[in-house]
């Protein structure tokens, strides 16, 4: 099963989780539903087998969460922070810099 396989017209973080909320609506337990977001995607894709694992010598990017998406699965919105090619981005510090950049 694999997440983002077609637009849906939101944009691409919403649709994610849209995608996972209608996963886990329709019974689907959480991990399950994440794998078909991360490895599962990854493995479709034909890319390294390495990516989207959290595992000595794996690559991945990391979401970080308050609470445990595994148990209750709607704390998977609860995003802190990103780990994006091992730069550390708050969620806090991306709204800043959203709202203090300049529109062109």
């Amino acid at each position: 099963m694999l997440i983002g396989s077609q637009p849906n017209g939101l944009p691409a973080g919403i649709a994610l989780h849209a995608e996972l909320r209608a996963l886990v609506a329709a019974r689907l337990k959480p991990e399950p539903a994440l794998r078909a977001a991360g490895v599962n995607a990854a493995a479709e894709l034909g890319v390294d087998p390495t990516l989207g694992r959290i595992a000595t010598g794996a690559v991945a990017d990391l979401v970080f969460v308050v609470g445990d998406p595994l148990a209750d699965f709607y704390e998977a919105l609860n995003v802190v922070a990103v780990l994006r090619k091992v730069r550390f981005f708050s969620v806090a510090g991306l709204i800043e810099r959203v709202q203090t950049a300049e529109i062109v």
